[in-house]
């Protein structure tokens, strides 16, 4: 089931061939280690997101730090870089403990867009995570009509 569900992932996100089986190896080595910190009962951290994006997309996103660029997507222009870092600390110790559902937790990491890429694969992990579905994993639901974290 988690290799189906990947397999759908990479190529919604558009790869193919060759290049979609590497991106499958790679977002299930993130899996996995999502799958290990979820089973040891380990918290979230900003440490633990980087990680997986590093994973995810080894040759765009660093293991220490998160995207050093600007960016857009579909036209809606993602926070500036110098703002990621205390984002991302938001995220993880306001947003995760808070109320909200894990599908409005994941829109908001898209807002923040932390990643070169594998922002998308990124967030399927942190939303699994959070829903306990890691082993039988779901697509989360599409947001219409919201696109800022104000």
């Amino acid at each position: 089931m988690i290799q189906t569900f990947i397999a759908q992932e990479v190529k919604h996100q558009g790869f193919i061939g060759e290049e979609a089986i590497t991106r499958q190896r790679f977002m299930l080595e993130a899996w996995d280690h999502a799958r290990g910190n979820a089973s040891s009962h380990y918290p979230v951290t900003v440490s633990t997101i980087i990680a997986w994006g590093a994973l995810i997309e080894p040759d765009c996103n660093g293991f220490s730090s998160f995207r050093n660029g600007n960016v857009s997507v579909g036209g809606r222009i993602c926070p500036p870089k110098e703002e990621i870092p205390t984002l991302m600390k938001f995220f993880v110790y306001s947003v995760f403990p808070s109320n909200t559902t894990p599908a409005e937790k994941y829109h908001i990491f898209e807002l923040i867009h932390p990643f070169l890429d594998g922002n998308g694969r990124v967030g399927k992990i942190i939303y699994n995570y959070l829903n306990g579905t890691l082993d039988d994993p779901i697509f989360p639901p599409k947001f219409f009509g919201k696109d800022s974290i104000a």
